[in-house]
């Protein structure tokens, strides 16, 4: 029994799978050995390359506002209760180390039946599922992982499927072609359902064609009819004939907003186009196109592929044509030197470091890239001392998720 939050989280964080999964037959014995907690809950199971935590914070916050929501995404920025969350509050410490107690007991007995350990993302999802099932809720958002198929969120029946966009990123997992990509994807649609996205166009032949074996319907977002107007301040954007304003920047968040929209729409048939105004102008998302300091000016974001490091590139243009100090680093198994190259678009220079993760690039990779101005700060206290120091430059943090999680951290 763990007697602290800190040592229940770093159990769970350090339980790992023994080999690579091939089938979701562990969490589907794990779920009906815990009791199928959660399973009458109506669900929405949101995958795509990039947008789904945006997608999921728009959502959730569109329908907290009259309903008990529980939302399960990764990863987290400031800190692992975010995993799980009710109606926009964390899961408290308290309850958190509760449940760990509980999914301990639980993964020693699943381990004697079937000989089989629990890794660590299965285990959280079975807690929230858990947390969820008690706390009655009334709609739950799961995220998914990595690409659909086999993520370990796939083994529920879903109420509503959305694929946020799709991209390259875990190409190892998830296959070398777009096509590839979103054929993993689409294998959260299950028979008799409804999905909703905002994938390519050249890509819809592939939903319609999964639809068809499935008996399912699918809703595309017209995206390229939005009128988006974005500045450091608010993106607004049209959709279905009406006007709509969240505090979030970059022109790709009003994508995400309207596919929100059209899942809010479609879950909830008595809407009120009003509470939906509202409720938009609500939403904060840390650690995505944030600002986290005014003078310098010091925007952080947690693209991690070329796909997301374009869109945040093309939406800057949109707001701004200056050229930018670009503090970057990334995960080894990410495509790194094509996020560098396309961020030279916009960089006067660079400034590279490492993450705090085994995974990090180490210096080897970047040491190409070091050379003139741009430069390399390992240490992260005298990284952010030397960029506030830029009173005339404008900055942007970028490259990894957890490394906007570290680097947030510093400013706030």
């Amino acid at each position: 029994m763990f007697n602290t939050i800190e040592e229940a989280i770093e159990w769970i964080q350090s339980q790992r799978k023994a080999s690579k999964r091939e089938n979701l037959n562990r969490i589907k014995n794990a779920y009906e050995l815990l009791g199928s907690p959660a399973k009458n809950i109506k669900k929405i199971h949101v995958a795509g390359t990039n947008g789904k935590g945006a997608f999921c914070q728009i959502l959730n916050t569109l329908l907290s506002s009259n309903y008990k929501v529980g939302r399960f995404v990764s990863p987290y920025i400031i800190n692992f209760n975010e995993r799980i969350m009710l109606s926009n509050q964390n899961i408290t410490d308290e309850e958190l180390l509760n449940y760990i107690n509980k999914i301990s007991d639980f993964s020693k007995n699943y381990y004697e039946k079937y000989n089989d350990n629990i890794p660590f993302f299965e285990l959280t999802l079975l807690i929230a599922l858990l947390y969820f099932d008690d706390k009655k809720a009334d709609y739950i958002i799961l995220e998914c992982g990595i690409g659909g198929l086999l993520d370990s969120t796939n083994f529920l029946d879903y109420d509503l499927s959305v694929i946020t966009s799709i991209g390259y990123d875990h190409m190892k997992s998830l296959g070398n072609t777009l096509e590839e990509i979103c054929q993993n994807k689409l294998g959260i649609l299950k028979n008799n359902g409804t999905l909703i996205t905002a994938m390519d166009k050249s890509l819809h032949y592939l939903a319609d064609k999964k639809a068809f074996e499935t008996n399912s319907k699918v809703y595309y977002l017209d995206y390229d009819n939005l009128d988006i107007e974005s500045t450091y301040e608010y993106t607004k954007f049209k959709y279905d004939g009406q006007t709509y304003k969240i505090n979030l920047i970059g022109a790709f968040q009003a994508k995400n907003a309207a596919l929100a929209i059209m899942a809010y729409k479609l879950l909830i048939k008595d809407y009120n186009l009003n509470d939906i105004k509202n409720n938009l102008l609500n939403i904060f998302w840390p650690g995505r196109a944030e600002i986290v300091n005014k003078d310098p000016f010091i925007l952080i974001d947690g693209a991690h592929n070329i796909s997301a490091i374009n869109t945040l590139k093309d939406s800057i243009r949109k707001i701004d044509d200056s050229k930018f100090v670009v503090v970057f680093s990334a995960l080894k198994d990410k495509e790194y030197e094509k996020m560098i190259v396309s961020l030279t678009d916009i960089a006067k220079y660079f400034i590279f470091t490492l993450i705090d993760d085994v995974r990090s690039i180490d210096y080897s990779m970047i040491e190409k890239y070091v050379n003139g101005k741009n430069i390399f700060i390992e240490n992260y206290d005298e990284l952010i001392s030397h960029i506030l120091k830029l009173k005339d430059e404008k900055i942007i943090i970028v490259g990894s998720l957890h490394f906007i999680s570290q680097i947030r951290k510093k400013f706030k």
